[in-house]
C-alpha cells in the first residue's frame, strides 16, 4: 500500500506570502535611479565598484613610486649645465645651508620637466628630483621651509620653492583648497595641508580637519578677523 505524500514544509505558505508581501523593501533594494533619502544614504555607504577600486588602487601606486622625488621651482633654465643629477646634487645643501655627508644629498635621477622649452618671460620647467633616501627628501623639505620663512635670507638669492611631486589627481584636489587657504593666511589662521588632501586647521588650540574645500570655506567664514 502507497504511503501519503508527506506535506512540503519548506513550501510558504498563504498567511507567509501575504506577511513577506506586506514588509518594507530593504535599503538596498531601491530601483536604480531613485532620489529616496534611504537609497541616497546607501549609495553613500556603498563599497567601491571594481572600477573605482581599481582607479584608486593605480591612484595610490603612482603616488607611492613619487614619495621620494621632489619638483624645484624657479631654477633658471640651463643653469645645471651639461650634468643635472651632479649639479643637483651639490647645489641643494649649498642654498639651502644643508649640512650632508660630503656636501651633497644623493640622488637616483634629475631632469627638467617635458614641457616645452619656455622662451622669452615664461618660467622656467621645474626640475624633478627623485631622492635616493626618503629621509634625505624630508630634510630637503624641512630646510626649505625654514629657509622661506628666514627674514634675514640675502635678497638677491634665487627664489626656489620645492614642493611634493604629487600625481595629477592629488594636485587637483589640493588645488581646491587654494582659496580658502589663502583666506587663512589674511585670518593669520595656522593650518595645514595633510596628504593627500586633507585641510588641518588649528584655531586657539582646537584642531578641525576637513576634507571638502565647502565645509572648510564655511568654517572659515564662521571665524572673525584679526
Amino acid at each position: 500500500m502507497q504511503k501519503p505524500k508527506s506535506k512540503d514544509k519548506t513550501k510558504p505558505t498563504a498567511e507567509k506570502q501575504a506577511s513577506n508581501a506586506a514588509k518594507p523593501a530593504e535599503a538596498d533594494a531601491s530601483p536604480p535611479g531613485s532620489d529616496s533619502d534611504t537609497d541616497a544614504t546607501t549609495r553613500d555607504t556603498r563599497e567601491p565598484q571594481a572600477g573605482e577600486r581599481t582607479t584608486d588602487h593605480a591612484a595610490y601606486l603612482e603616488n607611492r613610486s613619487r614619495r621620494c622625488n621632489l619638483r624645484v621651482v624657479g631654477l633658471p633654465e640651463g643653469m645645471e649645465g651639461q650634468d643635472i643629477l651632479a649639479y643637483m646634487e651639490t647645489w641643494i645643501p649649498g642654498h639651502l645651508n644643508l649640512t650632508t655627508k660630503a656636501g651633497k644629498v644623493k640622488l637616483d635621477r634629475a631632469h627638467r620637466s617635458l614641457a616645452p622649452k619656455p622662451t622669452g618671460n615664461q618660467h622656467s620647467k621645474p626640475v624633478i628630483l627623485k631622492f635616493h633616501n626618503f629621509n634625505d627628501k624630508q630634510r630637503v623639505m624641512a630646510a626649505a621651509k625654514r629657509q622661506a620663512t628666514d627674514q634675514s635670507r640675502p635678497r638677491d638669492q634665487l627664489n626656489v620653492s620645492f614642493f611634493n611631486d604629487f600625481s595629477a589627481r592629488v594636485v587637483k584636489q589640493r588645488k581646491a583648497f587654494d582659496e580658502v587657504k589663502s583666506r587663512l593666511r589674511a585670518k593669520k589662521v595656522d593650518y595645514a595641508l595633510l596628504y593627500p588632501a586633507t585641510l588641518r586647521i588649528n584655531v586657539d588650540g582646537m584642531i578641525k580637519r576637513f576634507n571638502s574645500p565647502e565645509e572648510a570655506s564655511s568654517f572659515a567664514d564662521s571665524m572673525a578677523d584679526p
